[in-house]
């Protein structure tokens, strides 16, 4: 990539980012939860992809772009990633922000400690996708697309570490009356949360 070729591609970049935020509803006006309306509009996520519920243990993730800007190996490098590189790549980035969630999919995630909005793990191999348009304006837009999955496909959360980390959740133990030890997240108001496996059985 030139010189001119990566300052157009930062351009345009900038111009799509600006044209989105134009476009999005104001903070609150959504109805979110406090964590999702405050991640969709530092990472951009359309009102689009807010027009669904998703239904049983249905899950929908916004996937984050964990690479490079500059379609370089390494940002700022000199070798540049070829066109089949950058379709792997984006279909590797196993990060995202979940932004909507079915009744069984939020049992599953809250007994887990994971909530909406929290950055998540997911397996790489989704193959399902919803569009939600073109967002932006004029040739300064995206088509937009939301990762489908179940919650089972969901492997684990950035923030939910991060609570275990700063003490406001922590894994207890407890011995049932059989001699069976279980394991529980405890929070700092003493609630404790009965981890549900994905697919509706209890552990």
């Amino acid at each position: 990539m030139s010189v001119e070729e990566a300052v157009s591609f930062e351009a345009r970049k900038d111009a799509i980012a600006d044209a989105i935020q134009k476009g999005m509803a104001k903070k609150g006006a959504l109805k979110l939860p406090p964590l999702l309306d405050e991640r969709r509009l530092h990472y951009l996520i359309p009102d689009q992809a807010f027009e669904f519920q998703p239904l049983s243990d249905r899950v929908l993730v916004a996937q984050l772009d964990d690479g490079p800007e500059d379609n370089k190996f390494i940002k700022g490098g000199l070798i540049e990633m070829t066109q089949q590189a950058q379709s792997r790549k984006e279909g590797e980035s196993p990060r995202g922000i979940i932004v909507g969630a079915g009744l069984l999919a939020l049992d599953a995630l809250r007994s887990n400690g994971v909530d909406l909005g929290h950055i998540v793990c997911f397996t790489t191999q989704m193959p399902w996708t919803l569009p939600c348009g073109r967002v932006g304006s004029g040739g300064d837009s995206i088509e937009y697309k939301l990762f489908q999955m179940v919650v089972g496909d969901i492997s684990g959360s950035l923030d939910t570490r991060k609570m275990i980390v700063s003490g406001e959740l922590e894994v207890v133990q407890h011995v049932r009356d059989d001699g069976v030890t279980e394991h529980h997240y405890k929070t700092k108001e003493g609630k404790t949360w009965n981890p549900i496996l994905p697919y509706g059985g209890n552990l």
